[in-house]
C-alpha cells in the first residue's frame, strides 16, 4: 500500500473522529384543545311547563373535554348536566319546572353554568343565559258581587269564569247556603266557563238573604287563590191570589186579596203569617174549609190594615167555612174572622201542643155559630180588645184554661145562648172594662158555669150590663162582682168596628 496515502487516510479518520456527534430534533407539541359556544344567549319566550331549549358547544382541536352544567334558578333543569365531549360538538338541554316560586310575572331570567376540565385541566366556566317572559295562569271571575233585589220565586243568575295563562287550570266550587245551588261543582281544562245560579225558594226563609260561592282554582296541582262570590237579595215570599187547599211545605206569607180553595194544614215545623190588610175570602166548600195551625200562625194587621177571614159569599152565613184551629201558636190582632161555624178552635190542644199562650188582642169576632171555642192554655193568659157580634152559641167557651183575663171586651150578641161558657174546674176568670148587651130570651146568659163543674173562681170589675142570674154558683164556684158601671166603658172592644158597619154597634141595654 502506498505510504502516503495511508498517512493522508489516517489523518482524515482522525479528523472526522474529533467532531461533535449532532443531536436529532425533538418533536413539536400537540396544542390543548378548545371550547366554543354555538350562541350564548336564547329568548324561551312565553315561560311554561312545557317550555324547553338547549344550545351547542363545539370542540377544536383532540384531546378530552368533561363539563358539567348547572342552573342558578330553581325553574329551568338542566336534562344532561354531565358529559364528557370526545367528538366534535354536544349539546345541553334543559326544560322549565313549574310550579316555581322564583317565577315572577313579567321577565325572567337564568344563568346556566358550564364548569369543564380539558385534558384533567381546569378551565374557566362557561356562561349560558336564558330569559323569557312568565306570565301566571290565573282564574278570574266576572264579577264578586250580585245583586239579586227582591225576588219572589226561582232566581237565576250566571257568573263568567275565564282563564289569563297557558297551562291547563281546573277548579272546585261550593256554597255556603242550602238554598243556593250552582250547575257544577267542578270542571278541568277550562279556558271560558261559567256557573249557573238559582236560588231554591222552597228552601230560603223570607227577608234579606247572604251566601257565598266559593271558587278554588288548582294549576299544576298547586291549589290557587280563592274566589268568593257574594249572593245577596231580598226574598218576598207573600203569596196572594187563588191559593188551594194544602199542607204547607215552608213557612208562607199572605198577603193582599187571596181566595181560598180547601183548607191548610200548618205543620208544627211551619209558619204562616198573615200580612196587613190582607183579605182572605174562602169558598164555602163541603167538607168545610179548615186552617188548622200545628205550627204558628200570625195574623197581625194593624188599626189601618184589617186582616179579615170570611166567606166569598157576600150574603154568607154563620157556618160557611170551620174556622182556625189552633194546636199550636197563635197570634191574632187587628183582624176579623166572620162566617165561621168555630171563628177559633182550641178544641185538640194538648199540653204538649205550646207551652206559650195565645195573643188575641183587638179582633173582630163577626156572624159567626162559635166565636172561640174549648179555649185552654198551659199558661196565664189574657184576651183584651175583642169584639164578638151575632154570635149564635158561644161568645168564648173556656175548657181548662187556668188563670184567664178578659178585659176590655165587648159583647154585641143579643141572641146569643151564653157569651161565657166555663166548662173548667179550678179555674180562675177575671173579666174587665167589658160591655154586654141584653139577651133578647130569658133561657139566654150572659156568664154561666156549666153543671157539673167545680171550684171556679170568677171576679167581674167594671162592666156593664153584666147579668149572672143563670149562672151556676154552685159546687164550690165562686162569684165576686165588684163596681157595675150605669154607663158602658168607652174606648173598648176591637178599635175597628166602624169599618164594618153592616149591622152597626147594637145599643147596649141593661
Amino acid at each position: 500500500m502506498n505510504k502516503s496515502f495511508l498517512v493522508f487516510f489516517c489523518f482524515t479518520l482522525l479528523i472526522y473522529s474529533c467532531k461533535e456527534t449532532p443531536t436529532p430534533l425533538a418533536p413539536l407539541p400537540i396544542p390543548d384543545p378548545t371550547v366554543k359556544l354555538g350562541q350564548t344567549e336564547i329568548d324561551i319566550q312565553e315561560i311554561h311547563s312545557q317550555s324547553a331549549g338547549s344550545f351547542n358547544f363545539k370542540k377544536k382541536g383532540p384531546g378530552l373535554i368533561k363539563y358539567e352544567a348547572t342552573s342558578n334558578k330553581n325553574w329551568l333543569i338542566i336534562d344532561n348536566p354531565n358529559g364528557i365531549l370526545k367528538l366534535v360538538s354536544d349539546t345541553v338541554r334543559f326544560h322549565v319546572k313549574m310550579p316555581s316560586e322564583e317565577l315572577i310575572e313579567g321577565e325572567n331570567a337564568a344563568i346556566i353554568t358550564v364548569k369543564n376540565s380539558i385534558n384533567g385541566k381546569e378551565s374557566s366556566d362557561i356562561i349560558f343565559n336564558v330569559k323569557g317572559t312568565f306570565k301566571p295562569t290565573i282564574l278570574q271571575s266576572n264579577t264578586t258581587l250580585i245583586e239579586l233585589g227582591t225576588i219572589k220565586s226561582f232566581s237565576k243568575s250566571k257568573i263568567i269564569l275565564s282563564k289569563t295563562g297557558l297551562e291547563d287550570l281546573e277548579y272546585l266550587a261550593s256554597t255556603d247556603q242550602p238554598w243556593l245551588k250552582i250547575n257544577k261543582t267542578q270542571n278541568s281544562k277550562i279556558t271560558l266557563d261559567s256557573l249557573e245560579i238559582d236560588i231554591d225558594t222552597e228552601k230560603i226563609s223570607a227577608g234579606n238573604f247572604e251566601g257565598f260561592i266559593s271558587i278554588l282554582p288548582k294549576v299544576l296541582g298547586q291549589v290557587g287563590k280563592t274566589i268568593m262570590v257574594k249572593i245577596t237579595g231580598n226574598y218576598d215570599d207573600t203569596i196572594s191570589g187563588e191559593i188551594q187547599g194544602h199542607t204547607l211545605s215552608k213557612d208562607e206569607t199572605w198577603a193582599g186579596m187571596i181566595n181560598l180553595n180547601g183548607s191548610i194544614v200548618i205543620p208544627k215545623s211551619r209558619k204562616l203569617t198573615i200580612k196587613p190588610g190582607t183579605i182572605i175570602n174562602i169558598k164555602n166548600t163541603l167538607p168545610l174549609s179548615t186552617i188548622t195551625c200545628d205550627g204558628k200562625l200570625f195574623s197581625n194587621g194593624d188599626i189601618n190594615n184589617i186582616i179579615e177571614m170570611k166567606s166569598s159569599d157576600p150574603l154568607g152565613t154563620n157556618s160557611d167555612w170551620n174556622g182556625l184551629i189552633s194546636n199550636g201558636e197563635i197570634e191574632l190582632s187587628y183582624s176579623t174572622i166572620k162566617n165561621a161555624k168555630n171563628a177559633l178552635s182550641f178544641e185538640f190542644f194538648t199540653t204538649s201542643s205550646s207551652s206559650i199562650p195565645p195573643k188575641i188582642h183587638h179582633v173582630l169576632f163577626d156572624k159567626n155559630f162559635i166565636g172561640i171555642f174549648d179555649y185552654k192554655t198551659t199558661a196565664n193568659s189574657s184576651i183584651s180588645n175583642v169584639t164578638f157580634r151575632d154570635t149564635e152559641l158561644f161568645s168564648i167557651k173556656f175548657y181548662s184554661s187556668k188563670n184567664t183575663t178578659l178585659e176590655s171586651c165587648e159583647f154585641l150578641n143579643d141572641v146569643c145562648y151564653i157569651d161565657l161558657d166555663i166548662s173548667s174546674n179550678n179555674g180562675i176568670y177575671n173579666i174587665k172594662n167589658s160591655n154586654f148587651t141584653q139577651k133578647k130570651f130569658s133561657h139566654q146568659s150572659h156568664m154561666e158555669v156549666i153543671s157539673g163543674f167545680q171550684f171556679n173562681t170568677i171576679n167581674t170589675e167594671n162592666c156593664y150590663g153584666l147579668n149572672t142570674i143563670n149562672g151556676i154558683w154552685t159546687g164550690g164556684n165562686i162569684l165576686s162582682n165588684n163596681s157595675d158601671l150605669s154607663t158602658p166603658n168607652l174606648n173598648i172592644g176591637c178599635g175597628f168596628i166602624n169599618k164594618y158597619p153592616a149591622n152597626g154597634r147594637k145599643k147596649y141595654v141593661k
